[in-house]
């Protein structure tokens, strides 16, 4: 009988771990910076200004518009007001998946809510149009002022979840904004027109794009900074620009909400690896997701390289901060969606915008209540779950304490990935185990009482509950031998 025990005390790799740090007092708001936070809805109250004070027009562009507030606001504008709204979106169902949206999003049956409100602003005079790629977020009125916004305009993103937003400050720059959706508006949309076909039912009409990517030259030199298909990806230059310009004495910080598919931006990894090397310093803050090994792969290559990386539970804010530079946009730092394609939009900050961006993300880390290390402890590793899960209040699954893997025969990768790292069971709404996640591998299972049949490997597992497996033994069965 070949046996072998897991007595590792630690997970391999890197992961975010609970600091238990006491929290400083709450953030003291800027009028140069507007920001979400549970206790201070200053995007939201800003939006809600704009549309207020609108005379002639709303130009609005969000990858996804299920906040009720802001939906009422509309509507009441398109039924009380000679105002035109403009509205450019999203409406492919493909592209409205938990990469681009926060975990708060997926769970609010957002997709559905955003076609009901899209549909009902259309019926009631809004002209709504989407782009299969569009992800940026911003709002202009009347054509002289604009607000650029990590926000899309959801609940969770408009009360609650760390947002930063600030309004565009020189007519060059609105001029380039409004310009550059007026382009994507008109020639850069797939979707332009819905087709009712009852009260309860209607079809949105696709069409094939004429955009001609030269048009868009004209922004080169604009504080304006966007992602545009695969042709324009100035906003990803800007941010290469501003690290390595930056001071080899100073700072640079970053701020995201995921870190994932740096294979795809070398540059990036080229930039931040020679600026530590000069003895430059790199703070990253983004959200703490121990549940998905996309995003903890790609931090432990930016921690292998020097960078300090903190973090939070609910965080959806972006920016980068050098000693003597700013800039705000509505990517990720992300190689696979918004850096190299898509659209998005970046904005070069004025100088206090920039302080107040800057000492907004200091507060966030000061205060993150995680922290990234390489290969921490489980006890550490079990701490940070019990903390996650009552700051979010998950009723956690009850789950045996030891559990036994049959595991396919002559899979040496798997065995090695139950010994190493963290085990999530994936439920049903009935609490049915029906996959679980190790490492970057998703497989199906069948589990019964403390046993655990995995069938077969699978894709990455959306929208389901998810739990840690807190195990304090673990036997791993190979064609009935049981192996300690």
């Amino acid at each position: 009988m070949n046996s072998s025990k897991n007595k590792e005390p630690y997970f391999e790799g890197g992961y975010f771990i609970y600091r238990n740090l006491v929290k400083e007092n709450n953030y003291s708001n800027q009028i140069d910076l507007m920001v979400t936070l549970p206790y201070n809805h200053g995007i939201k109250n800003t939006i809600i200004s704009l549309i207020h004070k609108a005379k002639k027009s709303i130009k609005l562009c969000s990858f996804i518009l299920s906040d009720p507030e802001i939906y009422t606001e509309l509507n009441s504008v398109l039924s009380e007001r000679k105002i035109a709204v403009f509205i450019l979106t999203q409406l492919d169902n493909s592209k409205l998946s938990t990469s681009f949206l926060s975990e708060e999003e997926a769970v609010e049956n957002f997709y559905q809510k955003h076609l009901d409100y899209i549909g009902k602003l259309y019926i009631n005079g809004a002209h709504i149009r989407a782009a299969k790629s569009a992800h940026s977020k911003f709002i202009i009125i009347d054509d002289t002022e604009a607000l650029v916004m990590s926000a899309n305009i959801t609940t969770p993103s408009l009360n609650e979840n760390p947002e930063s937003g600030v309004f565009v400050a020189d007519k060059d720059s609105l001029h380039s904004l409004v310009s550059l959706f007026d382009i994507i508006y008109q020639y850069g949309t797939e979707y332009t027109k819905f087709k009712v076909a009852s009260k309860d039912k209607q079809f949105v009409v696709s069409r094939i794009t004429n955009m001609q990517t030269d048009w868009l030259k004209q922004f080169a030199n604009s504080n304006i900074k966007f992602t545009w298909g695969n042709e324009h990806r100035n906003l990803y230059l800007e941010i290469l620009n501003l690290i390595n310009n930056g001071d080899p004495n100073g700072k640079i910080i970053i701020s995201t909400y995921s870190v994932v598919g740096l294979d795809n931006i070398p540059e990036f990894l080229i930039a931040i690896k020679s600026y530590i090397e000069k003895g430059g310093v790199v703070d990253l803050f983004c959200r703490g997701m121990n549940y998905r090994s996309d995003h903890l792969k790609n931090c432990t290559i930016l921690s292998q390289l020097g960078v300090r990386i903190y973090g939070d539970l609910f965080n959806h804010s972006k920016g980068i901060i050098s000693n003597d530079k700013g800039f705000i946009f509505t990517a990720n730092i992300d190689g696979n969606h918004g850096l190299i394609n898509g659209f998005e939009i970046g904005y070069c900050l004025e100088d206090d915008q920039k302080i107040n961006l800057e000492n907004f993300i200091n507060w966030q880390i000061e205060n993150a209540p995680y922290e990234f290390k390489i290969n921490p402890s489980k006890n550490d590793f079990f701490e940070t779950y019990q903390f996650y899960s009552e700051t979010k209040g998950i009723n956690v699954m009850e789950l045996p304490k030891c559990i036994t893997f049959n595991i396919p025969n002559g899979d040496p990768k798997l065995k090695n990935e139950l010994n190493l790292y963290p085990i999530y069971v994936h439920c049903n709404s009935s609490k049915l185990v029906q996959s679980i996640n190790v490492g970057n591998s998703y497989y199906s299972v069948n589990m019964f009482e403390d046993k655990i049949e995995i069938l077969e490997k699978v894709n990455r597992v959306f929208n389901s509950e998810t739990y840690l497996l807190q195990c304090e033994d673990i036997t791993i069965n190979v064609n009935q031998n049981i192996t300690k």
